[in-house]
């Protein structure tokens, strides 16, 4: 282990905060932000009051203190501090999580870090959290974990935008069925509507309040089966195109399924269909995520694809929390 000066801090044995569930607010929670791992060694350098209480608030197990120092938090307000910081831990290891905060919306100091950073141990700017209303914080990996890192976080976040509009989309309809019935239209429309060459004018845009009612339930329709294709893309974005035919994991599992109600909705979305070629190239039927979903596809084949299949709406989206916390977990390889 490195021989830190006194004075720095190593807390050992960083578990998941008792207070928090894994559910969608898990994903959004500091401790996530910050990559943390139960199990984990944080290295800590010059951190504000409160931050160390908060790190040792999430030890939920005591464990040895490994020969390796998983995540580096170094908090600075000048660049001639992280120049000196850097020389006493000259010896990061490559597979180390390395943060440097700094104060919020010190854009020229953030920018001569990572600047700094790439000169001086060849690590670029992966990442940029808030950590409080007084500092920000830049993830810093050697260079080629970088892009790759990059793109993962994008397709988390993508699939959080595909997340949001199917709530929207049940806001929406919520809000459609709960007017008085006596009301023919819902919405106001522009006057007119122009985009590129186009114009429409209100009589071309308006609806009716049954043709309002039939947009929400298909915008519902399609926001769910949105879900299906971000988390087929963000998969092969991440692990390739090519997918487990014989599932040997839960996440083999989990493909296969997002793969077949993509393929249901994609050939004909309003009146999805299962589409499963060579069957025979499926040899287990039964597929299933824990606690999440599951799907018999022993006699489905060109049937229509009915939501008491694989659980419904509801179920692919507790799918994409899943999927997010999959790919979350590449961060950490």
């Amino acid at each position: 282990m490195p021989n830190y000066r006194q004075g720095e801090l190593i807390l050992a044995a960083v578990g998941e905060p008792t207070e928090v569930k894994p559910s969608s607010k898990f994903h959004d929670s500091l401790y996530r932000k910050l990559h943390l791992k139960e199990g984990y060694a944080v290295f800590v350098k010059s951190p504000p009051r409160g931050y160390v209480s908060f790190l040792t608030k999430m030890v939920i197990k005591k464990k040895k203190l490994d020969q390796e120092v998983h995540s580096i938090h170094i908090f600075i307000k000048s660049l001639d501090s992280l120049e000196k910081i850097l020389a006493e831990i000259s010896d990061i290891k490559p597979e180390s999580i390395l943060w440097v905060a700094y104060p919020v919306k010190d854009e020229k100091l953030q920018e001569a870090i990572a600047s700094l950073m790439e000169k001086q141990v060849s690590m670029k700017d992966a990442e940029r959290i808030h950590i409080n209303n007084n500092w920000s914080a830049s993830l810093f990996l050697p260079t080629e974990k970088t892009e790759q890192h990059k793109n993962t976080f994008k397709m988390i976040s993508q699939l959080k935008v595909s997340k949001i509009a199917f709530k929207l989309s049940v806001g929406m309809n919520f809000f459609i069925h709960s007017q008085d019935k006596q009301i023919d239209q819902i919405f106001k429309y522009y006057s007119a509507f122009s985009f590129g060459k186009h114009v429409l004018e209100y009589e071309e845009l308006k609806l009716q309040r049954e043709q309002e009612e039939l947009g929400g339930a298909a915008l519902e329709h399609a926001a769910t089966f949105l879900m299906a294709l971000q988390m087929d893309e963000a998969l092969n974005q991440i692990f390739g195109k090519e997918y487990e035919k014989n599932p040997k994991t839960e996440l083999d599992e989990a493909r296969l399924i997002i793969k077949l109600i993509r393929n249901s909705f994609a050939h004909n979305p309003f009146a999805p269909t299962w589409n499963i070629r060579n069957p025979n190239n499926y040899p287990k039927k039964k597929l299933s995520v824990a606690g999440v979903l599951s799907i018999d596809i022993s006699n489905i084949n060109n049937m229509p694809a009915q939501w008491q299949d694989y659980g419904g709406k509801l179920a692919v989206l507790r799918l994409v929390d899943y999927i997010i916390d999959e790919l979350f977990e590449t961060t950490h390889k």
